[in-house]
């Protein structure tokens, strides 16, 4: 049997995504939508994982609609930015 060295372990082993807060709150404000993972993270501080399992359990995250587009699920980012207090609100009208 074959010894299977450090570097092969680390090659095959599955690679973790692991999240800044500042890369996701760039990307919350700079793009319409935001991964399912990202969205978990910002909301409750899931895993990519558990991020998922929360979408397909309840259709939402922390109640952020989950978008489905065929094989895809995204968070609106508005909605993530308004659920953790961050939206920028317009004025409102006089």
């Amino acid at each position: 049997m074959a010894k299977t060295t450090a570097k092969k372990r680390a090659r095959l082993a599955p690679k973790k995504k692991d999240f800044k807060w500042e890369d996701v709150l760039a990307e919350l404000r700079s793009k319409p939508t935001v991964s399912v993972p990202k969205a978990g993270f910002a909301i409750a501080g899931l895993s990519p994982s558990a991020s998922y399992d929360n979408a397909n359990t309840d259709g939402s995250i922390g109640g952020v609609p989950v978008i489905e587009t065929g094989k895809k699920k995204r968070c609106p980012s508005i909605a993530v930015l308004r659920k953790l207090g961050l939206a920028d609100e317009p004025p409102a009208a006089a």
